[in-house]
């Protein structure tokens, strides 16, 4: 009964302590309304607003205003005018100003930067002096990214150096942003390892991989891939795991360079593979070109497979790279399976398509086949240039087939693609046949036509000349070659000073024109016509 008693009047105890919140005096009255946040953040925004409004005019025209209004607003003599603006609309309000406030100005200040340097300066050290909040590194950052823009780079690097003094702590966002635009400059691209090595030491930020990402692109622009793998390797041994554009960068500068084994794109192309990363059509396209250039079509079939296992749809270029490796690299029969398939897809040859399968057939001899595909072109709606036509020309010239190499050439004269190349095609054809008088008019014919000279078969038919016995008829060539500019190779020069032994009547070569030929070639020349 008692320990009833106990329990009972503590309970009426309890509920004699509790407060009643229905009393006047126990009743809890809310904050006042300038005292609430949202109340702040408010007053902000129209202080914000203020000042937006304030920069659009400029201070003359701003006076005027306030006078009339009779509120003008007091500008400080060594303060800019925003700055003045910014503090003067927060304390209206009765707030603090934000550092949305400041990255306003400061962006305002930055779109005349050139004029309004020192007003930026002004501008961080009252942020830095003045104000107590911690500024976000955003607002710097984009300062920073300004600076670099705008080719200020000695006061970007004093900015990001200054970043603690504004109450923040600098992290790899405004270092990378730093780095990425000085490493895009060749003239402050030396002072890297400078601001790497005080960043590391003074500020005790870390070097993380995206930092070290930026450097491999930038090595890789510079063409110092060896430099580019090696940072790469210090990534992967410290357990990160690079970005594809990283690998990119690498593969890209590796199929440029030249030297570059297939081994080492080879080796990148399957390292991207094992991690498992994504390959875009540019990777792909790079190692396909890659290979070609080095005589591996097969290889270029195989990474042109891989390529549609990726779910990627090659285009017309990857295929006209792997056709013309695999003509070039005498696999025939993969390169007619090849053309099939791409008809098959849908695609319709291109002009390069069509001369790298012409010159497939060329090689292979079937020159008729490689002239009627001429004749395809042209219902396909693909007109064919010189290129197509001289490939069909120089097919039937070594075989010998004459009458198909005036037709050729009656077919090229009526459609106006006659070039300096089909000249010398020509004139080749008919030394072959002896007929020297007609290919000296075809050759004079074509130094005289205004078109583009190239020397590539210039010296076969001066060879093609002094082994028939004409070294007459070649020295006149020679004559009218030097007259328009055009220099002989070592061969036709060794076929004219054999040609000597038997004629020596070729003896009006000029001086300059003896430097040409090189120490050996003219000592031997000096020896043709002394004995």
């Amino acid at each position: 009964m008692s320990l009833f008693l106990r329990s009972s009047t503590a309970t009426t105890n309890t509920i004699i302590k509790t407060p009643n919140r229905f009393l006047r005096k126990n009743r809890k009255w809310p904050n006042p309304h300038y005292k609430t946040k949202f109340q702040i953040i408010f007053n902000q925004q129209k202080a914000l607003h203020n000042l937006k409004h304030l920069a659009k005019s400029s201070p003359n025209q701003q006076e005027e205003q306030e006078q009339d209004q009779k509120s003008q607003i007091p500008i400080f003599p060594n303060q800019p005018y925003l700055l003045t603006c910014l503090i003067n609309s927060f304390n209206e309000h009765k707030c603090e100003p934000t550092p949305i406030a400041y990255h306003f100005i400061l962006k305002t200040l930055t779109l005349t930067i050139g004029t309004q340097l020192k007003e930026v300066d002004l501008v961080l050290t009252h942020l830095e002096k003045v104000e107590t909040f911690d500024t976000p590194e955003w607002v710097l950052v984009d300062l920073i990214r300004v600076y670099c823009k705008k080719g200020f780079f000695e006061e970007a690097v004093e900015l990001f150096f200054r970043i603690p003094r504004f109450r923040c702590v600098a992290t790899a966002a405004s270092l990378n942003v730093l780095l990425g635009w000085m490493c895009r400059n060749e003239e402050v691209i030396g002072l890297v390892p400078g601001v790497l090595v005080r960043c590391s030491r003074d500020m005790n930020v870390r070097i993380e991989g995206s930092s070290v990402e930026i450097l491999i692109e930038a090595l890789c622009r510079m063409r110092k891939v060896d430099h580019a793998i090696e940072l790469l390797k210090c990534l992967v041994d410290e357990g990160i795991d690079p970005d594809r554009k990283v690998y990119s960068s690498i593969l890209s500068a590796l199929c440029k360079r030249n030297g570059t084994a297939s081994s080492e794109v080879l080796g990148i192309y399957g390292e991207m593979k094992r991690m498992r990363l994504e390959r875009d059509k540019f990777d792909f396209g790079n190692v396909i070109r890659f290979l070609v250039k080095q005589g591996k079509g097969i290889d270029a079939l195989r990474v042109l497979g891989e390529m549609k296992k990726e779910v990627l749809k090659p285009d017309i270029a990857c295929y006209n790279m792997v056709l013309r490796g695999l003509v070039e690299g005498g696999h025939f029969a993969r390169a007619e399976e090849l053309f099939d398939e791409f008809l098959l897809i849908g695609f319709i040859p291109n002009i390069h398509t069509y001369n790298v399968y012409i010159a497939g057939l060329c090689k292979q001899k079937n020159v008729e086949a490689g002239y009627k595909m001429i004749g395809c072109m042209e219902q396909m709606g693909c007109e064919p240039d010189s290129m197509t036509y001289n490939m069909v020309l120089e097919g039937f010239y070594k075989l010998g087939d004459s009458n198909r190499v005036e037709e050729v050439w009656m077919d090229m004269e009526l459609k106006k693609l006659l070039n300096f190349e089909t000249y010398l095609i020509m004139v080749c054809s008919l030394v072959k046949r002896c007929n020297i008088l007609e290919a000296c008019k075809k050759l004079e014919e074509g130094l005289t036509s205004g078109l583009v000279i190239a020397s590539s078969k210039i010296d076969e038919a001066v060879c093609m000349l002094c082994k028939g016995g004409f070294v007459v008829e070649a020295s006149d060539i020679v004559k009218k070659l030097f007259s328009f500019g055009i220099s002989l190779g070592a061969k036709a020069w060794e076929a004219l000073i054999l040609g000597l032994k038997l004629n020596l009547s070729f003896t009006s070569i000029q001086s300059d024109q003896l430097g040409l030929l090189g120490d050996d070639l003219s000592s031997l020349w000096k020896a043709a016509l002394c004995d």
